[in-house]
């Protein structure tokens, strides 16, 4: 049994209950749900096998509901089956009227064309597509693409150093916490966390529906950089959600917010998670790329309580395998001494964990044996 906790993305490629039953025994620790896709109907039945599949083992797989949260995102293209392909220097033309065309791609947010400016880069899909503003009319922004890429269909779009004006919590958000409710899940990831408040209006939320679920909150804008050590106090953990934060703050200072995160958040004993990409290359290759490996170690050794599998485990060819690499180098950085350890593992850490894994205050509570 590792300290550092791996969590799991479920998807097509974990779904069935051996699939399920062979993520734990690799290594996964805690299940993901992600709201962003499929119904509840599918989500109820991922939900029921990861409880059956711990009924087999034994032990309880607890369940991680992340909630979508309120996101910009590209409308449908209605050719090639729902892409296009772009050439660097390619012209994009984004609308806010008439859902788009063969031509012009539509954005779900009305307030676009006022948010950008000309040289604004926006990408699209984390990151995965990048463009730059050349002009703007009144109903349309034209971009030019900066490198080759693939725009799919309901694409996430962000501008950097930029943030929309959007509610905490959309319909949907609150629709999917109930029935997160409902289905006992042990935690909720808040995504595009801002302030505390939020936080607090969740928590009052699932007290009042007799819920005793804990809340993640996901670090990924710049309001949440700027109102970071209020968010981690209402929280019962934090998560670095590095996709997002990446793109609408410079990429490069992502690193330094991480260190960070992770040391307010050992400050104050709060849980703390480390995400996005971390195997990423593992989605198509049976192993990981060095970077990958010094990636989840790093995470490791300067405190980091778990790390989250996106995309590798949930759509991946190796998901597997990923938490089986997962794993190994989980073991080895924690073989590193406490004090060389870039942040001094006290037990500080270990209430923490404590607070997280259990019902119990942190000062009462003993860790199960079941982790």
């Amino acid at each position: 049994m590792t300290r550092t906790k791996i969590i799991a993305s479920l998807g097509p490629s974990v779904f069935e209950k051996k699939d399920i039953l062979r993520a734990a025994k690799a290594g996964m620790d805690i299940a993901r749900t992600n709201m962003s896709h499929s119904s509840h109907s599918w989500h109820s039945k991922v939900i029921e096998r990861t409880r059956k599949a711990g009924e087999e083992l034994g032990r309880k797989i607890p369940v991680l509901m992340d909630i979508q949260g309120p996101c910009v995102r590209t409308g449908e293209i209605p050719i090639n089956g729902g892409f296009i392909r772009i050439k660097k220097g390619d012209s994009v033309v984004f609308t806010i009227k008439n859902n788009g065309s063969k031509s012009k791609i539509f954005v779900n947010y009305p307030e676009f064309i006022e948010l950008v400016d000309k040289n604004s880069l926006i990408f699209l899909s984390d990151g995965a597509v990048q463009l730059r503003v050349v002009e703007k009319t009144n109903r349309d922004v034209i971009c030019e693409s900066l490198y080759d890429a693939k725009i799919k269909s309901k694409s996430t779009l962000s501008v950097s150093e930029k943030s929309f004006n959007l509610p905490a919590l959309t319909e949907k958000d609150w629709k999917d916490i109930e029935f997160g409710v409902k289905k006992g899940v042990e935690y909720f990831g808040i995504s595009f966390v801002k302030t505390g408040k939020e936080i607090v209006e969740i928590r009052d939320f699932l007290t009042q529906q007799g819920s005793k679920a804990k809340i993640i909150a996901k670090i990924e804008t710049p309001e949440a950089i700027q109102n970071l050590e209020n968010i981690i106090k209402v929280s019962d953990a934090v998560m670095i959600a590095r996709g997002d934060l990446g793109v609408t703050l410079p990429l490069e200072h992502t690193p330094f917010h991480q260190y960070n995160i992770i040391k307010k958040c050992k400050d104050f004993r709060k849980f703390v998670v480390v995400a996005t990409q971390m195997l990423h290359s593992m989605k198509n290759k049976p192993i990981p790329t060095r970077a990958e490996v010094n990636d989840v170690f790093t995470a490791v050794v300067t405190g980091s309580d778990a790390i989250m599998l996106s995309d590798e485990t949930a759509e991946g060819k190796y998901p597997i395998e990923t938490i089986q690499y997962a794993r190994k180098i989980i073991k080895t950085a924690e073989k590193i001494p406490y004090k060389l350890s870039i942040h001094t593992r006290s037990s500080a850490l270990s209430e923490a964990q404590k607070a997280f894994y259990l019902k119990e205050p942190a000062q009462k509570a003993q860790i199960s044996e079941g982790w």
